[in-house]
């Protein structure tokens, strides 16, 4: 057992060698995005990551589906959308197990003052 495991890490490890430019490249541009669910005004950057991570698991093979949520009132009376959620699915066959990611793809406020150094979002 342990020599399949050490052969499939040696594998994945290869893997993640080979496409390091693109999982960076990937990286750079999900961190530019200003998902600050906190901010009304970032709203649509919000959403914007939400398309981003549903591109990328459809690009990956997986069948996406975007669900509405709606929207919500704030206090000021401003309706906002909610994000949608992604419903993904990759493969069909009822033999392999299920597997559920819950995830977040919004962030926290960053600002220069709670000691940034740079631009959180670069």
């Amino acid at each position: 057992m342990a020599s399949s495991s050490s052969a499939l890490e040696t594998e994945i490890f290869q893997y993640i060698d080979e496409h390091q430019s693109e999982f960076i490249e990937n990286l750079k541009e999900w961190v530019a995005v200003q998902s600050d669910s906190v901010q009304p005004h970032l709203r649509k950057e919000v959403i914007r990551m939400m398309e981003l991570a549903a591109n990328r698991l459809a690009a990956l093979g997986a069948t996406v589906n975007l669900v509405n949520l709606g929207s919500h009132q704030l206090p000021d009376g401003q309706n906002l959308p909610l994000p949608p959620v992604i419903l993904g699915e990759l493969g069909k066959n009822p033999q392999n197990p299920t597997v559920c990611f819950y995830g977040h793809v919004d962030v926290q406020p960053a600002k220069k003052e709670d000691s940034w150094k740079t631009d959180p979002y670069t």
